[in-house]
């Protein structure tokens, strides 16, 4: 393995300590768009001069004018509503004027060679500036500060405005839609008698059909937080909360709340940036809290707000949605900390998350696996986008190649592990940067097999010539392009000391079946992850587990001491490091590259192997994530691991940890459930001798078992088993039943049912 160079650190204050939680009351939220917006209007004049020297207004799409303006614009309308000060609506009148002119800066060359802008340039080509710029207007309009002039030349710029949509009235269950849709409802609110008013409203409850009472289709918390924002407002225009009491928009808030971290913002997923553009989440939150009289809502809306405080977020733009924030705030409303801790994150079906969670505090512990695939729904939505726009490097849509990856990893302050980032470019960076799977904190699997070898044994060689082996980046990657498989959920359990996920990814294009096994020891803070293959097909094969930081600051035989000090633009420096180990070396080999992710230099450390595999042939990695204090000497923490011996490896792995007080922990995980599968067509289909396996002190034919020993007990949870034995001694055990109707048409057969899961805690006595 390569000597590698130690990357030094900066040890940095901890931005992501205990922060104090502060209010989010209706004043705080005043005083926060004041504040946003007296800062706005100082530098409005400079941004508008800025943005005509500059060139951004010629983009691929057309005209591009700035957004700033039309929210500050918004944001003033509001004050004026609140405050009833006409300086606001004045401010307000004067930008809304003017932006309705930048479209003169467009080159009439250009202009040409858009068949959409045949009637004309619109003032509002972006349908995210639309509907705040309507906004803007229904909220001044009767100030009597607007002249008849200026209200027809302000109304024709929105009317052409809304017109210019149905050029591109993009459909679907995404905030796209929606988008359009608020659009064209608030163009028919405010101007009811116009001769396309009629149509706007049609195109309205078109474009909103999709998402009425129905799950969205996208997998990225950015666009999910827009999703459900413009939803809120489109209901309250609409006059019609009712929707709100169906299930799946209280599902929806619940599913959001989970993916708080403990960095006080939402973790981010598919195109999404860490810590970006979250805050369109805090009204929809006050909206909970208030409508359901909710406080764990409450207090998701000022974690996340406090968070953008600490980060020194202001503009026009969070101005104008923290306005919605002050709206729907209910102060009547008291906060409650969420007592869930971990969990599914809404279910195996929509949301197909997990969360591993010790709390909801800063130092609290947070991992989170997403298993999510494009799934079957909103079959409509995505063959419409996938043969509507570029898109071939993410799920449909929005979604990155991270199934059974692990999104995020945060303990004690210190982020460990993060999302890769939304895109470097358009469509995306190149190699799918950085949608693609081997961006992500989890395995990937390609056919063929990849050359480890640094040199050749030639019979004549040629002078000079040197062989260069062929990286493992190299190798796996691609153009980034979205590989379609089918994912779901085999098992989740929490007990008393331990908690365990697996979760299984099937591509049947490539010919195997991945199931990630994730166990959190929570007594010491570890995480154990299992990456079990079973190949379909027979075939030549490479596989490799990737795991992403940003600093190795120490490495060995097998493992790899990681730090994260920044995540793009953020500093998140903290208390702990993490130790990436993998215990199981034969035939594998392990390293690490350079790559750009998240707009920034990362490491990928890897561990893999090459080979040619039956049909049925299992293979495997571990991981043990192991977070720790920046002076602790991980070379103890890992002598404090050994693998237990198998008789049936590799269908089963084991583990003895050494804890204090000469505490033992022993972990047993099956690899191949269907090993214990009786040939015969008898049920049940299974006993003890054809699923049970021997680790060390442990035999079982559990799936799961963790044991911690210590003096004279033994603390204990299995999962889908019919006997438990430690050192020969039977811990618990199924008891007979007589099974009926044999499919073989034979008589009445005993056997034994699996158990689902058992956990306890006795007196143990070892007999020998």
């Amino acid at each position: 393995m390569k000597k590698i160079k130690l990357f030094g650190f900066i040890s940095l204050c901890l931005v992501a300590s205990n922060l104090t939680l502060l209010s989010a009351s209706k004043k705080d939220y005043l005083d926060y768009v004041k504040r946003a917006v007296e800062s706005s209007w100082n530098k409005y004049p400079e941004l508008i001069e800025d943005w005509k020297k500059s060139s951004i207004h010629y983009v691929s799409w057309g005209f591009n004018p700035p957004g700033e303006p039309v929210y500050l614009a918004d944001a003033l309308g509001f004050l004026f509503e609140v405050t009833k000060d006409k300086n606001y609506a004045r401010r307000a009148i004067k930008i809304l004027d003017e932006y309705s002119n930048l479209k003169n800066f467009y080159p009439e060359e250009l202009a040409k060679n858009r068949v959409e802008y045949s009637d004309g340039v619109p003032a509002l080509p972006n349908f995210f500036f639309l509907f705040p710029y309507v906004r803007a207007y229904l909220r001044v309009k009767d100030s009597g500060l607007l002249s008849g002039e200026l209200k027809k030349k302000i109304a024709d710029e929105i009317a052409n405005s809304v017109d210019f949509i149905s050029h591109f009235p993009e459909w679907g269950a995404h905030n796209r839609a929606v988008l359009r849709a608020l659009a064209y409802l608030l163009g028919a609110k405010a101007f009811p008698d116009h001769p396309s008013a009629h149509i706007w409203r049609k195109q309205a409850e078109v474009l909103i059909y999709d998402n009425l009472g129905k799950w969205e289709a996208e997998d990225a918390t950015l666009y999910n937080g827009v999703w459900m924002y413009v939803m809120l407002l489109y209901m309250e225009n609409l006059n019609n909360d009712k929707i709100l009491t169906q299930p799946i928009f209280r599902y929806y808030f619940d599913y959001y709340l989970n993916l708080i971290t403990p960095y006080g913002t939402m973790v981010d997923i598919g195109d999404a940036n860490f810590n970006n553009a979250f805050e369109w989440f805090i009204p929809c939150f006050e909206k909970a809290a208030s409508l359901y009289n909710d406080g764990r809502y409450k207090y998701a809306a000022e974690k996340i707000f406090n968070r953008m405080l600490k980060d020194g977020k202001q503009s026009a733009g969070l101005a104008s949605i923290i306005s919605d924030a002050y709206r729907w705030c209910d102060d009547k409303v008291k906060i409650a900390i969420p007592e869930i801790q971990s969990c599914e994150v809404l279910d195996d079906i929509v949301g197909k998350k997990i969360v591993f969670r010790t709390g909801w505090d800063s130092l609290s512990t947070y991992l989170l696996l997403n298993y999510r695939d494009e799934g079957d729904g909103n079959y409509m939505t995505r063959e419409y986008l996938r043969n509507t726009i570029p898109v071939e490097e993410e799920k449909m849509h929005h979604g990155s190649s991270d199934e059974n990856a692990i999104i995020f990893l945060m303990t004690n302050g210190s982020i460990l592990l993060h999302h890769a980032g939304y895109r470097d470019a358009l469509p995306s960076g190149m190699f799918g940067a950085y949608r693609a799977d081997y961006y992500h904190n989890r395995l990937v699997v390609r056919k063929n097999k990849r050359e480890l070898r640094d040199s050749l044994v030639v019979l004549s060689p040629v002078p000079g010539q040197r062989y260069k082996k062929q990286t493992l980046l190299e190798f796996v990657r691609n153009s980034g392009n979205y590989r379609p498989v089918r994912t779901f959920k085999v098992d989740f359990l929490t007990f008393k000391e331990v908690e365990y996920s697996r979760t299984r990814l099937v591509d049947d294009k490539i010919g195997y079946f991945w199931d990630r096994i994730i166990v959190y020891l929570k007594k010491l803070n570890w995480f154990v992850v299992v990456d079990a293959v079973k190949f379909t097909v027979a075939d030549y094969y490479t596989l490799a587990v990737l795991w992403h930081t940003q600093q190795i600051l120490k490495s060995g035989k097998n493992f790899y001491d990681t730090r994260i000090d920044s995540i793009g633009r953020y500093k998140v420096g903290g208390s702990q490091n993490l130790l990436i180990y993998f215990p199981e070396t034969y035939a594998k080999e392990d390293s690490f590259e350079q790559e750009i992710r998240h707009f920034q230099n990362d490491l990928c450390i890897y561990q893999t192997t090459s080979s040619h595999y039956k049909m049925g042939d299992v293979e495997f990695f571990i991981t043990f994530l192991i977070p720790h204090d920046l002076n602790e000497n991980v070379e103890s923490l890992i002598r404090r691991i050994k693998q237990i011996d198998v008789d049936k490896f590799p269908n089963g792995v084991g583990f003895e940890i050494e804890n204090q007080n000469d505490e033992k922990i022993y972990l047993c995980l099956k690899l191949d459930l269907d090993s214990e599968i009786l040939r015969e067509n008898i049920r049940p289909r299974y006993n003890f001798n054809s699923g049970k396996i021997k680790y060390g002190d442990v035999e079982t034919d559990a799936y799961f078992v963790y044991l911690r020993e210590r003096k004279d007990k033994i603390s204990y949870a299995v999962s889908n088993f019919i006997k438990l034995i430690f050192r020969n001694q039977t811990i618990l055990e199924a008891k007979p039943t007589t099974f009926t109707l044999q499919l073989d048409g034979s008589g009445d057969r005993i056997g034994y049912t699996k158990l689902r899961f058992w956990e306890d805690e006795i007196k143990f006595v070892d007999k020998k």
